[in-house]
């Protein structure tokens, strides 16, 4: 019976979203003894605002993972998108709010008409997600590149650049921006229709279709959160570097975004996932690259080594997981 009890602790604990959050706090301890400076107020509070795009990016991630596809295109999507809000708040002589706005709303629809066209794809066009997505990928890539000629978009009104400063509440605005994106989200996900529906999708699409589900829109409702959601991300990105350009964010940022759904909780099979968790492994990835930066003796290769070693436990606890849900307690 003692046996039994304790498999299905180590079932509950490798399926919940707070096992993230419980790698964070051992981590931390573990780390605190060799580089104490990790637990430093500056230091804390770095982490937070730098995990604070990478979470938001997650937790579109998470709505399309547990809807059972993938989101490849995301960095390229914030990159374009911060192309294009550049433009847009650079494109007028006012330095007042209008044009911030206009700029603000464009990347909105970049994102929303993206994930419209994925997810269009997808559930009408039964394409495969990670062609769909890989294809978009390399197209807005290119279509950044040659709408900048590979040059960056500098002198963003001053009203913008003001605002990544700014603290609400003693809490950084890129924070805040990123705590009400994943409170709506979660709101979305936890307590509405749409998200038992989600989960039904991901579980098994057949079954839900068959019990009155609308699949289609399901799927394309998913994929429309993601690109709203990698527009948010774009602001908090844009709002720290103060620049639009074609590289606005790097490849690992995808591996680190995948990654964190998966610590935090996620089946890349789909019918699981939380934005919780997708918060809470964003924070755990961060905060490995944050550390591994006090040990000023590391070089980038031993980065990223161990990160990649990282994303290969992930894999193997993601395959662990599904062991877990396809077996039976005993």
């Amino acid at each position: 019976m003692l046996h039994a009890s304790a498999k299905a602790y180590v079932r509950r604990q490798a399926a919940s979203p707070l096992l993230a959050l419980q790698l964070v706090v051992a981590y931390v301890a573990v780390v605190a003894a060799f580089r104490p400076e990790v637990l430093s107020a500056d230091n804390l509070n770095d982490v937070v605002v730098s995990a604070a795009p990478l979470a938001v990016l997650a937790i579109g991630q998470t709505f399309v993972v547990i809807a059972g596809g993938i989101d490849l295109s995301l960095t390229a999507l914030v990159s374009y998108a911060s192309v294009v809000g550049a433009t847009v708040m650079t494109g007028t002589s006012s330095e007042s709010g209008g044009s911030v706005l206009a700029g603000l709303l464009a990347m909105a629809c970049t994102g929303l008409v993206v994930g419209a066209v994925h997810g269009a794809s997808v559930a009408w066009g039964k394409m495969p997600a990670f062609l769909v997505t890989l294809a978009s990928l390399m197209f807005l890539d290119g279509l950044a590149e040659w709408q900048t000629r590979s040059q960056p978009i500098g002198n963003l009104p001053a009203s913008f650049i003001d605002a990544g400063f700014a603290r609400w509440l003693g809490v950084p605005a890129p924070v805040v921006v990123a705590a009400v994106a994943g409170g709506a989200a979660h709101l979305l996900l936890a307590h509405t229709v749409y998200g038992r529906q989600l989960y039904a999708v991901g579980q098994n699409a057949a079954t839900a279709r068959v019990s009155g589900v609308p699949v289609t829109r399901t799927i394309v409702v998913a994929y429309l959160v993601s690109g709203l959601m990698a527009a948010v991300a774009t602001v908090i990105y844009m709002l720290r570097l103060e620049t639009g350009k074609p590289d606005l964010v790097g490849a690992s940022v995808l591996l680190d975004c995948i990654a964190a759904v998966v610590i935090g909780g996620a089946s890349l099979r789909g019918g699981s996932g939380s934005v919780r968790g997708a918060a809470f492994g964003a924070l755990f990835l961060t905060l490995v690259g944050n550390s591994l930066n006090l040990f000023g003796n590391l070089q980038i290769w031993h980065v990223l080594t161990i990160k990649g070693a990282l994303i290969l436990l992930v894999a193997a606890l993601e395959s662990y997981r599904a062991g877990l849900r396809g077996g039976h307690a005993a």
